[in-house]
């Protein structure tokens, strides 16, 4: 095959000028999550599908900690239980909808739960001191450093596909 190959709306791709292009579709419960014609939209999925199931263990990993021992501690308490209602929330979302915006939003959130982690355990956060030999503390320090990076490259891939095909 030579140069680009057409895509079923007309329009030519030329990210991979000799792969053909075949629709994908997933269906998640019954419910088709997306239809791809291109590789670059199948990896966008699989990014979104795997960063949302890491929002979703670092949302449940806090839940659970915070129903364990954080319910004691004052202010970092309720960011347990803000980051379990957001980290929840944005997954199901981003599952639904499959926006840049929302894989951004979950990107930084697991970043920023990341960035306060290690924070608290260099420094200490609202008179609290964490420590890395607590349980699940590199548990959800891994979680939260790859979700923030797999909902990052989710973000770019569905924002450059969003470019390309117009608002």
């Amino acid at each position: 095959m030579s140069g680009p190959d057409r895509v079923g709306s007309g329009r030519r791709t030329e990210i991979l000028p000799d792969v053909k292009a075949v629709p994908i579709q997933v269906r998640v419960a019954g419910h088709r999550l997306a239809r791809e014609r291109s590789p670059l939209g199948a990896v966008a999925l699989v990014l979104v599908l795997a960063g949302a199931a890491l929002l979703v263990w670092s949302a449940v990993l806090h839940l659970y900690l915070y129903g364990d021992y954080f319910h004691k501690v004052r202010t970092i308490g309720a960011l347990f239980i803000a980051q379990g209602a957001a980290g929840n929330s944005i997954a199901v979302a981003l599952l639904g909808f499959r926006k840049a915006a929302l894989a951004l939003a979950g990107s930084l959130l697991l970043a920023s739960t990341a960035g306060a982690l290690l924070f608290s355990v260099w420094f200490g956060l609202f008179g609290y001191r964490e420590r890395f030999s607590a349980p699940y503390t590199s548990e959800s320090l891994g979680v939260e450093v790859a979700g923030a990076a797999v909902l990052a490259g989710a973000a770019l891939l569905l924002g450059r596909r969003r470019s390309r095909s117009g608002p």
